[in-house]
């Protein structure tokens, strides 16, 4: 916000120390810590995998008041799970629960 917030030296400053600085409060108060329930399972993949094997044995749930992200290097599997799940790529064997 235009405001200086530290003049001194760089000794004995860490990275926690800076970003508290930069965003004005305590970097605990930055993402809160919100008590979770976990109760209601809203889509879940139970071994998923498929038939050219890039996919194998593949499960997880999603929760309710979750966002659930997929990532990871070219070749991963990333690309064929999801294309799997919505039913691009053929399947070997897996459960699904909505």
């Amino acid at each position: 916000d235009g405001k200086k917030v530290y003049e001194g030296k760089l000794n004995g400053l860490n990275e926690s120390k800076i970003a508290e600085m930069m965003v004005g409060r305590e970097l605990s108060q930055v993402y809160p810590m919100k008590p979770r329930r976990i109760e209601e399972v809203i889509f879940e993949i139970k071994d998923l995998s498929t038939v050219d094997g890039k996919v194998r044995n593949v499960s997880f749930k999603l929760f309710r008041g979750e966002i659930l992200g997929f990532y990871g290097l070219v070749g991963s599997g990333r690309t064929e799970v999801m294309e799997s799940i919505i039913g691009l790529r053929k399947n070997k064997k897996w459960e699904c629960f909505a």
